[in-house]
């Protein structure tokens, strides 16, 4: 997590995907937890945000982070397909 948050502050993450809500959950207690202010969603002006179904969309809502990319039919495949088409 350390990593993507790093390469996020580099400005070298065009999109992220999330698949499950508890990874949307994971990652909001590590951004939170790393910069503990309200300027913390800043890190993530410009990027494409991906989810795997629209569960993983509303837990994402709680957090006021909204998705562009959700695919018809909630696989990998036609995630990564739709985030390349994004590109």
């Amino acid at each position: 997590m350390e990593i993507l948050l790093d390469r996020l502050e580099r400005q070298e993450i065009s999109t992220l995907a999330f698949a499950t809500p508890s990874h949307a959950d994971a990652f909001f207690f590590n951004l939170i937890d790393r910069y503990n202010s309200p300027e913390a969603m800043d890190i993530l002006d410009g990027v494409k945000i991906a989810v795997l179904s629209q569960d993983t969309e509303e837990k994402l809502g709680e957090y006021g982070l909204g998705v562009d990319i959700v695919p018809k039919r909630a696989t990998a495949e036609i995630m990564i397909r739709d985030i390349v088409d994004n590109l």
